[in-house]
């Protein structure tokens, strides 16, 4: 059994650990990080005003589909009662299949 064994098994190695910004002195009593380390450098005024526009974009986009999908839909439908208005369409036509074509 596993209570029998009285050597204890060696700990995996530890990762590398380092207190210091690569390429710095570490000899230094005060360490200080290497000036030219890009780190404070972004661009992200120019991303978010990307972002935004792009947003802006989107929804201008869904609202003119639906002003177009709605438009037709609309004149679709002012068409549809104006030639076919509502009562002059015999639905018993169109629900028995045998009245679908005429008899010769």
């Amino acid at each position: 059994t596993s209570f029998k064994c009285r050597k204890k098994p060696e700990a995996p190695p530890g990762p590398k650990i380092c207190y210091h910004y690569p390429g710095e002195d570490t000899t230094k009593a005060m360490l200080e990080p290497p000036e030219s380390s890009g780190v404070h450098t972004t661009d992200a005024v120019n991303k978010a005003w990307k972002m935004k526009v792009e947003k802006f974009t989107r929804i201008v986009t869904y609202f003119g589909g639906g002003l177009v999908v709605g438009g037709v839909a609309t004149l679709l439908r002012r068409s549809v009662q104006e030639y076919c208005p509502p009562g002059s369409f015999q639905w018993s036509k169109l629900c028995d299949p045998t009245a679908w074509f005429e008899e010769e």
